[in-house]
């Protein structure tokens, strides 16, 4: 997982990274098989825990090849 630091100070990018681990955690059986690289863009600083777990949901059906 790499949360460029463009994306805010350190307190906000660690912020970032527990809430999307946290996401991977709790559903990580739905993932499907390999490997997994999350990149934080700059927006993500102004996210809602709510905003990250929609946006990660959306990642994940898209990798599973859901629409």
């Amino acid at each position: 997982m790499t949360i460029s630091s463009k994306v805010g100070n350190a307190v906000v990018r660690n912020r970032v990274k527990r809430w999307t681990r946290e996401y991977v955690r709790r559903h990580r059986s739905e993932w499907p098989a390999g490997e997994l690289v999350i990149v934080g863009k700059p927006s993500v600083a102004a996210a809602t825990h709510a905003m990250v777990d929609t946006d990660l949901a959306l990642l994940l059906r898209r990798a599973r090849g859901i629409r």
